[in-house]
C-alpha cells in the first residue's frame, strides 16, 4: 500500500454534477471516499454495528478517577496560570512520571476543576514549571488492553478482568481523552459506556456471542489519507486475547456500501 496522504490535501466535493447528493453515498466521487480496502468481513461490520447502539437499563456512573496528563512547556508565549493549590502537585503520592511528562490521578470529582483550567487555553505553572495541560479518563483493568500503564496502581479490579473492549465509537458528551474506551464490558457482567453502566450483561445478551469469534487478529485500512478515524476491539476468551482494528471512517464506509447495495 502507498503511504497516506495528508487530510488536508483530500478532495473537496462539491456539487460540480446534476447527480451529486451529499445525502447519497453512491453519488459520491470515488476519489472523495478513497475506500482503500472493502473486505471487511459482514460479520466485523454488524459486530460494530451491534456495539455502536446498545438498549438496556442504563444507570449513570461515577468514574473513580480523571488522569491529568501534563507535558513541558517552557516556550510557550501566554502567561502561565496557577496550579491550583488544593489540587495535589508533581510532588504528591498521586503523581508518576512518565517518559514524556507526567500524570496526576485525582478523584472524578475534580474533573470538571481541570476543564476550567483546560478552558482557559494557556498553560499552567506548576512546582515552578510551565506546563501544557489535558486529561483523560482511566479504566479499572486498562493495563490488559494498553500494557504497563500508572492507572494500575490506582485503581482497583472491581469487576474483574475486562472480556471485551472497543475503542473509537463517540459514546462521550466531550472529549476526554482518544485513548480512552468507548465501552468495556467485564467478566462479572459490569457494562461501561462512556458515563453510563449497565450490570447483568452477557456476550449473548448483546447479541454477539459467535460475532467475536470471528476476530481473528486483524486489521483492515479503509482509507489512505491520514488523521482518520480509528475503531478496535479486543476479545479475552479464556484468557487469549484477539483483537480487530479499523482504520478510517468504518460508519461512513457502511453508509456507503448499503447505498450500493440498494442500487444493485
Amino acid at each position: 500500500m502507498g503511504s497516506k496522504q495528508s487530510r488536508s490535501n483530500r478532495p473537496v466535493v462539491t456539487e460540480t454534477s446534476n447527480d451529486y447528493n451529499p445525502e447519497d453515498p453512491t453519488t459520491w466521487p470515488e476519489d472523495a471516499l478513497s475506500f482503500s480496502d472493502t473486505n471487511v468481513p459482514n460479520e466485523i461490520i454488524q459486530l460494530f454495528q451491534q456495539l455502536k447502539d446498545i438498549k438496556g437499563d442504563w444507570k449513570t456512573h461515577m468514574h473513580p478517577k480523571t488522569e491529568v496528563l501534563l507535558w513541558g512547556f517552557d516556550h510557550a508565549i501566554k502567561e502561565p496560570i496557577l496550579w491550583p493549590s488544593p489540587l495535589p502537585d508533581l510532588h504528591s503520592a498521586v503523581a508518576v512520571e512518565r517518559q514524556s511528562g507526567w500524570s496526576i490521578f485525582l478523584d472524578y470529582e475534580f474533573r470538571d476543576r481541570v476543564e476550567e483550567q483546560m478552558g482557559m487555553m494557556k498553560p499552567v505553572l506548576i512546582n515552578g514549571k510551565k506546563m501544557s495541560l489535558s486529561q483523560r479518563t482511566p479504566f479499572a483493568g486498562e493495563h490488559h488492553w494498553m500494557g504497563d500503564c500508572p492507572s494500575k496502581k490506582f485503581l482497583e479490579e472491581t469487576y474483574g478482568p475486562p472480556i471485551l473492549v472497543v475503542r473509537g465509537l463517540n459514546v462521550w458528551a466531550d472529549v476526554i481523552g482518544a485513548d480512552s474506551p468507548s465501552i468495556v464490558l467485564y467478566s462479572d457482567g459490569t457494562l461501561i459506556r462512556g458515563d453510563k453502566k449497565m450490570n447483568d450483561v452477557t456476550l449473548k445478551s448483546l447479541g454477539i456471542e459467535n460475532l467475536v469469534e470471528s476476530i481473528e487478529n486483524q486489521h483492515f485500512s479503509l482509507s489512505n489519507w491520514t488523521d482518520q478515524p480509528s475503531s478496535t476491539v479486543w476479545y479475552w476468551n479464556e484468557g487469549k486475547e484477539k483483537k480487530v482494528s479499523i482504520y478510517g471512517d468504518l460508519f461512513e464506509f457502511i453508509r456507503w456500501k448499503e447505498s450500493k447495495e440498494r442500487t444493485k
